[in-house]
């Protein structure tokens, strides 16, 4: 799963470190903003309504074992619909050097549009309840349909991820290149932080993912790797406030509670583990969208 806004940016721009940071990285132009548009756009699919749980929650119905009496109607849109929407609107950026993202965003929009049409005519099915004067004839007969539909952008999604992961990998550590080759170790810390809190997250890249020992082994690697680097990024952050005085003080008070977000994202990795419940998992990536946001608040803060 790919999750969060990349470099730290929000609104086209960069966050920038106490001596100068990601504003000088060159955060703000054409391809960043288009690949912060589409990975809101993917966050909207990931999250606790999107293509993913959607797709759980209907398959979960098991409708060619359902009687009619049993029905409880299982068709909703979630937020795939505002997905889709996203994403029109992130493909509608200049493509600058991202022409692939833009076809694997071609794919997933025709295969979100297969799955919104089907739902459409099979949602008023469901909720005028004529599948009591059928028998349940046409649920069973789309069922079948309909789930072809949601597999097909299931992995149109994660290709989109794929090609979208790639753009984004290379240039969050060319950027860590540089706040490292610089000594702006608070930037550096959180924007390390932010990509190893990713990882943890895409590990799971489909709900099956979320009960498979190898991956949550993985995943408990990048997690011992995060925290190490929570460590870290609070020692700078004390650093900091110690060296800015006067009107140059900068509250790094987001800084903190993007730090106490990645520590509840780990608090809810943890729940998940023990319990095996999508839902811990979900509280988890709410928690790490959380820590994005409090990062990308600190554009505000200090102007940049």
């Amino acid at each position: 799963m790919l999750i969060g806004v990349g470099g730290l940016a929000g609104c086209g721009k960069a966050v920038q470190g106490p001596t100068g940071g990601m504003a000088a990285l060159g955060g703000g132009n054409g391809e960043q903003a288009k690949l912060n548009a589409y990975t809101t756009a993917d966050n909207t699919l990931l999250g606790g309504y999107g293509l993913t749980e959607e797709y759980r929650q209907y398959a979960k119905e098991d409708i060619p074992n359902k009687k009619p009496d049993d029905i409880y109607v299982p068709i909703s849109d979630g937020w795939m619909d505002q997905a889709r929407g996203e994403l029109k609107s992130a493909r509608g950026l200049p493509a600058g050097s991202l022409p692939d993202v833009d076809t694997a965003a071609d794919k997933l929009l025709t295969a979100l549009n297969a799955v919104l049409a089907r739902q459409d005519g099979l949602k008023v099915y469901y909720e005028s309840k004529a599948y009591k004067d059928d028998g349940l004839a046409r649920g069973r007969r789309e069922d079948p349909l309909l789930i072809a539909d949601y597999k097909t952008a299931m992995a149109a999604m994660t290709g989109f991820e794929t090609v979208l992961q790639q753009h984004r990998s290379a240039r969050t550590d060319r950027e860590l290149a540089i706040l490292k080759s610089r000594g702006d170790m608070l930037a550096y810390d959180t924007k390390l932080s932010i990509k190893q809190a990713r990882a943890v997250i895409d590990t799971f890249k489909k709900p099956e993912d979320l009960h498979n020992p190898a991956l949550i082994a993985r995943a408990d690697g990048e997690v011992a790797q995060l925290e190490h680097t929570l460590v870290d990024q609070r020692a700078e952050i004390a650093k900091a406030k110690q060296r800015e005085t006067g009107t140059q003080q900068f509250s790094y008070s987001q800084y903190g509670s993007a730090n106490d977000s990645l520590n509840q994202m780990l608090g809810y990795y943890r729940d998940f583990k023990h319990s095996g419940q999508p839902t811990d998992y979900s509280n988890a990536i709410g928690a790490f969208n959380s820590a994005v946001g409090d990062v990308n608040s600190v554009v505000s803060v200090r102007g940049g």
